[in-house]
């Protein structure tokens, strides 16, 4: 699959349950570093729960939830957290086309990584171009 970014292989991504086994394998193989949502949150672990872990162990989170940027509770205790969330464009891709999607955009996502320390939520394209979404520094402000 290639190398990584050597930038990327500073930042530690939380692969959501959703994106299976298959998708967190392929992105280990390519060099990402990874930790399954499984081997740290129970069945029914709420948002808040998780993004806060999440925010405190300073993940990066990997998701096909793209509708998390519209789910009120949700973009509040990102922003509130400050977690760097990239979604993917669309959930009904195969798991080697999210694998792709991600690896496709390694380059782009080590980029806005070092440039934008969040809060924000970026959208991946199955051709891996990717867009912020919600920049959450300036949104919902109190």
């Amino acid at each position: 699959m290639g190398n990584p970014p050597s930038r990327l292989e500073r930042y530690t991504f939380l692969v959501e349950r959703p994106l299976g086994k298959r998708v967190t394998s392929a992105l280990r193989e390519y060099g990402f570093a990874v930790v399954a949502f499984t081997d740290h949150f129970e069945d029914g672990a709420s948002d808040e729960e998780w993004i806060a872990k999440a925010a405190s162990e300073r993940w990066v989170v990997l998701t096909k939830d793209a509708a998390v940027r519209r789910r009120p509770n949700e973009r509040l205790a990102i922003r509130n957290s400050g977690l760097r969330v990239f979604t993917l464009a669309r959930g009904n891709w195969t798991s080697d086309e999210m694998s792709a999607a991600f690896v496709a955009a390694a380059r782009r996502i080590s980029n806005l990584l070092k440039k934008n320390p969040g809060p924000f939520i970026a959208r991946i394209t199955k051709a891996g171009e990717l867009s912020v979404v919600d920049d959450l520094h300036e949104a919902e402000r109190p």
